[in-house]
Parts: structure tokens; sequence; C-alpha cells
């Protein structure tokens, strides 16, 4: 996630330790694709409000789906 976020605008919020405690069965494609989500919803909000809209944890958390590695 770090990799994925790094640069982004992250609001105060975000803990990415907590975060990837809640991601087992998420692959690392996953886990790229929901940052990118995130991050896309989050430039699109600003660009529909006119206000800067950093990626927020709950802008993360609605980005997640679901896991695409199946328990075994």
């Amino acid at each position: 996630m770090k990799l994925e976020l790094k640069g982004k605008p992250l609001a105060e919020d975000v803990d990415l330790a907590a975060l990837a405690e809640s991601l087992p069965g998420y692959s690392g494609a996953d886990i790229r694709n929901f940052c990118h989500l995130a991050a896309q919803r989050a430039f699109l909000e600003a660009g529909r409000t006119g206000i800067s809209a950093p990626i927020s944890m709950a802008g993360l958390e609605a980005a997640k789906g679901r896991p695409s590695v199946l328990p075994q």
C-alpha cells in the first residue's frame, strides 16, 4: 500500500497498519486496484467540488471490494 499510495495526498485519518490487518485474502493486485480506485474517487470528487480531497480511510475502505484469494 505504501508503494501504491506514495506521493498521493492522504488524509490524517489514514492508518495503513490497521488497514493492512484487515486484508487477509487480498492479493497484491487487489491492493493495487483498491488504492488506485480510492485515489481516482478522491480526484474525481475534487474535480466535481473544486475542493482538494485527500484519500481518506473511509475512501480506502469503500474501495476495497472483495478479496480474490480464497481461503484454503
